[in-house]
């Protein structure tokens, strides 16, 4: 769970790297470890802002105005248990703001568990009721098998990456069986995504969002093992480091790109 944990923060903040450039962009104001707070207890707080720009698929470009494509996230890590804490989350987050905004009675919550020494078969990991389960669109999400096409970059395919440093990889169909077998750790990320809507729009396009965030969260984690050797053996105390030196950056290319200021302009503001 810790390897996983270090593996995440790294690869968000590689990835946010990534995602920084034109008229994208992600900023990080505030992270600071946080205690004996009244809800989430301890662990570590994080103030964001993701400037999505064009880098939406048409369906969410076309549902969300200008205004929802900034998004300021106030995060309260208490790995196991994430609330929000990603880009797809984030994005969630603020497509419910807006569902909710607009469709009173609709509503969008995400939850998400990681359970330990997990190869993904819990019947009902977050206890829903009988009547809930009944329907229920279970996905497996499988980081050797899915979602791995003939133009998916070398360095993000786990097909063909092997960590020199742990000797795993690269995963092949049954890995799971085999790297228990060989004492390696194993999880399970368990995600819960319930949805209503009151509109037909908003369900003519369910379908095409819950395929971007099986996308999103597969292509992710899938990068999160990609990048075993760069993150492997990396301290708490580390990854902050590299967070912060990112934060300045990010902080240098949105001044110099004039981001923020392209968003207040009318041009960039599209009705609902």
């Amino acid at each position: 769970m810790e390897e996983y944990r270090i593996g995440q923060l790294y690869a968000t903040t590689v990835e946010s790297r990534n995602k920084t450039d034109g008229d994208s962009a992600v900023q990080i104001f505030e992270n600071r470890p946080f205690e004996d707070h009244q809800v989430y207890g301890s662990g570590q707080y994080t103030h964001k802002r993701m400037h999505f720009g064009s880098k939406l698929p048409s369906f969410l470009d076309y549902i969300l105005p200008a205004s929802y494509k900034v998004v300021d996230e106030k995060s309260f890590n208490t790995f196991p248990t994430c609330h929000t804490g990603t880009l797809t989350i984030m994005l969630l987050i603020n497509l419910a703001e807006y569902i909710h905004e607009k469709f009173p009675t609709s509503k969008m919550v995400v939850r998400t568990v990681h359970v330990e020494d997990d190869d993904g078969r819990r019947a009902n990991v977050f206890n829903l009721p009988p009547e809930r389960l009944s329907q229920r669109q279970v996905v497996h999400l499988d980081l050797a098998l899915d979602g791995i096409t003939p133009d998916k970059p070398k360095h993000r395919n786990p097909q063909l990456v092997k960590s020199e440093k742990t000797h795993r990889g690269p995963l092949r169909r049954g890995w799971v069986k085999s790297l228990k077998g060989e004492g390696h750790p194993v999880m399970c990320a368990y995600k819960l995504i319930d949805c209503t809507f009151d509109s037909y729009l908003l369900w003519a396009a369910s379908g095409s969002f819950a395929g971007y965030v099986k996308d999103l969260m597969l292509d992710f984690n899938q990068y999160v093992y990609c990048l075993m050797d760069q993150w492997y053996g990396l301290t708490i105390e580390d990854i902050r480091s590299i967070e912060a030196e990112f934060r300045d950056e990010a902080d240098r290319i949105v001044k110099y790109a004039g981001i923020e200021e392209r968003e207040k302009t009318p041009s960039s503001t599209k009705s609902a």
